[in-house]
């Protein structure tokens, strides 16, 4: 019992919950003792376990409900880009597009589920804009590019000069995709020189 009430509390989900099966299979062994102890000892445990995963349960939920607000955003941004009217001026609208890329990745996670499909939509909608540009093609590579890492990152990794906020951030994402072909070189012109 007194295992299982120093877990109850616990928020590491995980690590938690294999500990309380372990702590409920290892009840089930105990040898039996009188039944009026038995069932106060079971009543306090039962309770630790209530207590932990009724917690749990109650935080995934909060997050799966951020998760779909999330989405919403996600899907408006999505539009709004869609829907976006390109004006002459190139670099105004890049600035706009910019805009809507930081205000992307400042959204937040969404259900897994949905990640790639929504991901795609919205890099392609982005991409037809840009296609729109009167822009040098660089600049335009540049943006497809940073888009595509910010979205993988999961996080803004460029400040708005273009510059790497945090290469440890980057490195550390080489190292896990290491297809991040033509990486070295758009970076090499924002300060992070280093090559992998």
């Amino acid at each position: 019992c007194l295992q299982a009430e120093s877990l109850q509390s616990s928020t590491d989900w995980k690590k938690t919950t294999s500990e309380f099966i372990t702590l409920q299979n290892e009840w089930k062994k105990l040898a039996p003792i009188s039944r009026k102890d038995s069932e106060k000892m079971w009543k306090r445990f039962r309770t630790a376990c209530d207590v932990f995963f009724e917690a749990k349960e109650k935080f995934y939920k909060t997050v799966e409900t951020v998760q779909e607000e999330n989405l919403k955003k996600k899907l408006q941004l999505i539009e709004k880009v869609e829907n976006l009217t390109i004006s002459e001026d190139s670099e105004d609208n890049l600035v706009i597009l910019q805009e809507l890329q930081k205000e992307w990745s400042e959204i937040g996670f969404i259900p897994l589920n949905q990640k790639e499909k929504i991901q795609n939509r919205f890099r392609d909608a982005i991409s037809k804009k840009l296609e729109g540009l009167s822009i040098e093609d660089e600049k335009k590579k540049y943006f497809k590019y940073k888009v595509k890492m910010e979205m993988r990152v999961g996080r803004n990794i460029f400040d708005d000069g273009g510059n790497v906020i945090n290469s440890l951030v980057v490195q550390t994402y080489l190292k896990r995709f290491p297809n991040g072909v033509g990486c070295t070189e758009i970076l090499a012109g924002s300060g992070f020189t280093e090559h992998y």
